[in-house]
């Protein structure tokens, strides 16, 4: 049945696999569609018991069909939003930020040899140097800083493989050959501190043990050191582990140490948190 602009809406009675139009019962009015549809072929039901009142219904496998159409747009949304977020995260991670320049802020990127101003006579100590990101920390601090010495704080080891460590700072930072370590002019003196911050006893002795050293200086702490562990775990004063060696450790070493960086600050230069 054909409902065009103004034309009577007959009542129309549902079936199970069909719909029909009839001649609605006494109860039930006609009034005016201003649409023009096709209520028999969309098997719709269209029917009024008040004059001002049209109720359109649709069959539920329709319900069902746009619900799971809707639902399946969103998730197609969503993985498209997270993947393309997912890629450039991994392309920056391996390939780095295009031009090197900053998303987020527009300043390029950090550069060491550009960067990095001159700290001539000055010391620093880093925990966790030993690690990647500490041992790249050092590298990069002797190569471009000309640092009068760095402390690097860390685990408890042996000589040769304080030395093997020390060794390798060097000869990222200058090169291996003679020639190398003239061009590279005076080195940074690499120093061990015995270091354990699940241990808030032995931070207080590597911060008494720096103290004691001869270069009277601290210009820049480099608090790197940390963990991350998928098991549970205690430090040996019964905090969780994460806490007590990413802060509870620094956070002390930190309240030593900064009383001896307040006093480097009467001497010249500058100092560094």
């Amino acid at each position: 049945m054909l409902c065009s602009p103004c034309a009577e809406v007959n009542y129309i009675q549902h079936h199970s696999h069909t719909s029909r139009a009839v001649q609605p019962p006494a109860i039930y009015t006609h009034r005016h569609c201003p649409l023009s549809l096709d209520l028999e072929l969309l098997s719709l039901g269209a029917w009024s018991h008040d004059p001002g009142d049209l109720r359109v219904t649709l069959p539920l496998h329709w319900v069902i069909l746009l619900f799971t159409l809707i639902i399946g747009l969103m998730i197609i949304i969503t993985l498209t939003i997270v993947m393309t977020e997912f890629r450039e995260m991994a392309r920056v991670t391996l390939f780095g930020s295009p031009n090197n320049a900053s998303r987020c802020s527009g300043a390029t990127a950090f550069e060491p040899a550009r960067d990095i101003r001159s700290l001539v006579g000055k010391v620093v100590l880093i925990t966790g140097a030993a690690g990647d990101l500490g041992r790249q920390t050092a590298i990069e601090l002797a190569r471009y800083g000309r640092l009068a010495r760095i402390y690097v704080a860390d685990l408890p080891r042996d000589d040769d493989t304080k030395k093997a460590l020390a060794r390798q700072i060097t000869y990222e930072a200058y090169g291996d050959s003679q020639s190398d370590m003239e061009v590279a002019g005076p080195h940074t003196e690499i120093r061990f501190l015995e270091l354990d911050l699940s241990s808030l006893e032995t931070v207080r002795k590597c911060a008494a043990d720096f103290v004691a050293q001869k270069k009277k200086r601290l210009d820049i702490l480099i608090l790197n050191a940390g963990i991350i562990r998928m098991r549970p775990g205690e430090t040996r004063k019964g905090y969780e582990i994460h806490f007590g060696i990413n802060y509870l450790g620094h956070a002390l070493l930190s309240r030593l140490l900064v009383p001896k960086m307040l006093l480097t600050t009467q001497q010249p230069g500058l100092t560094y948190v």
